[in-house]
């Protein structure tokens, strides 16, 4: 019965919104998110699980680990981006949104003499969501119209959740492996529309041009992570974890485009009206990755860590396109190549009391998203490099822990975005515009050492 409850808190964990593109955006446990996410060598918290399977092995007892962002606030900017080159100037749109999503939660219990540790985990790769929307009116002067309305919205949602079991074996005083298997969801959306009305005030003539297009997926698939951890001495500590591709194992996508068109000119025989929308199957590809790390600590006063991570390029069709949709290839997401990416962090632990752990941490995340041309051949996600440092406070009781702390998270790059309306309709115009971003977190994070009794049911409910 304890087993059932505690499996259920772990299931409760909501999706959050996601970029596949980054990979440092959340940071998971006490430690971590204090010091930038600098722990490969020194994760002896639940959280391991995500960062080194074979930090499990350094815990005693039965444990149960969580966090919470219970505010944060994103800002992105398009420079220039709310446009129609034949009519007006351009214009900015921002993307603002509050984010308020719980982001990991551990169970971990040890049996075998303590040698071996078990652990099941639910974790939220990160978390980002934009909606650029915007609108202009303008009084026209020439000979064809007296008034242009446009509106403009593009909206990207990510979910992943990774939930899953790990396992850790220390085998002498001086190291540790450990392995992770991971079920990963992921539902993803996305919608651009773009609308125009011109009008001829003298005969009330009008032309009114609509165009949309939507994408959704849903997709199930299976990564693993293996790591290994050796302390040669009382104050270093190396680590490195490494982790396979995901495999799809279930998916499904929905795909539409939409054309609505009314007026014109005399003997326009385009179509009024364009409606395609099709069920497909769909993929997801997280890329493989591998992180390295060291650490260097006083035992009970510092501990000082750095971290490099590596992750591969992927290159794979989400989903083939129909025929009737084919055509359309340069403005739906259908193929994702990404670049090879590498992060660091660096952050330090200090404890002015053996209850009161102070941690600030420097990190990168960098995007895989491919470098924008400056007149690209298709829309492309957003190439956006960001660089952050977290700041917390701990106290450590006797049979728990808490942790409050802030994050920021700042840069710029480029976006891809249609040079104009009509260009939608026959021969499409790309073009790149700036792109900046800001992203605060405050957070809460703790961890509780089970009473004897309750570790000694659920140690034997896992069958030690």
């Amino acid at each position: 019965m304890l087993r059932a409850l505690l499996l259920s808190l772990l299931a409760l964990a909501p999706l959050a919104h996601a970029d596949e593109l980054h990979f440092s955006t959340f940071r998971f446990g006490q430690r971590a998110m204090g010091m930038g996410g600098a722990v490969t060598a020194y994760a002896d918290e639940p959280e391991a699980t995500f960062y080194n399977p074979a930090g499990l092995a350094m815990l005693g007892g039965t444990r149960f680990s969580g966090a919470l962002n219970f505010i944060g606030f994103d800002r992105r900017t398009q420079r220039g981006a709310l446009r129609d080159a034949a009519f007006f100037q351009p214009g900015d749109l921002d993307s603002e949104e509050f984010v308020a999503i719980p982001a990991s939660s551990v169970l971990t219990s040890t049996f075998a003499e303590g040698r071996h540790v078990l652990a099941l985990s639910t974790f939220l790769q990160s978390d980002s969501e934009e909606d650029f929307s915007g609108s202009h009116e303008q009084a026209l002067t020439g000979d064809t119209y007296d008034f242009v309305r446009f509106t403009t919205e593009r909206r990207r949602e990510d979910e992943i959740l990774l939930r899953g079991v790990s396992w850790g074996y220390r085998g002498g005083p001086t190291w540790a492996v450990g392995a992770s298997v991971f079920l990963a969801r992921q539902i993803r959306r996305e919608v651009a529309r773009r609308a125009e009305v011109l009008q001829r005030v003298s005969n009330g003539d009008s032309l009114f041009l609509d165009v949309s297009t939507r994408e959704e997926s849903t997709t199930h698939g299976l990564l693993a992570r293996v790591g290994a951890l050796w302390r040669p001495s009382e104050r270093w500590s190396f680590g490195i974890a490494c982790s396979t591709p995901s495999v799809t194992v279930l998916g499904e996508g929905k795909v539409g485009y939409t054309q609505i068109r009314s007026g014109g000119l005399a003997g326009d025989d385009r179509p009024l009206l364009v409606d395609e929308r099709v069920d497909l199957d769909a993929t997801t590809v997280l890329p493989a990755d591998c992180r390295a790390g060291l650490a260097w600590r006083v035992p009970d006063r510092l501990v000082v860590g750095f971290d490099v991570a590596v992750h591969l390029p992927v290159d794979y069709d989400r989903y083939t396109l129909t025929p009737a949709l084919a055509p359309r290839a340069d403005e739906l997401q259908a193929h994702v190549q990404t670049d090879a990416v590498v992060n660091a962090a660096v952050g330090l632990e200090w404890r002015a009391s053996d209850r009161w752990p102070l941690r600030v941490g420097l990190f990168t995340n960098r995007t895989a998203a491919p470098a924008i041309d400056a007149r690209p051949a298709a829309l492309a996600p957003a190439h956006v490099d960001l660089y952050g440092a977290t700041a917390s406070l701990g106290y450590l009781g006797d049979d728990g822990s808490v942790n409050v702390g802030a994050e920021l998270q700042v840069g710029s790059g480029e976006d891809a975005i249609s040079a104009d309306l009509e260009s939608l309709r026959a021969d499409r115009d790309f073009i790149r515009v700036d792109r900046s971003e800001w992203r605060l977190l405050l957070f809460v994070s703790g961890a509780v050492t089970f009473a004897k009794a309750a570790a000694k049911a659920i140690s034997s409910a896992w069958g030690e």
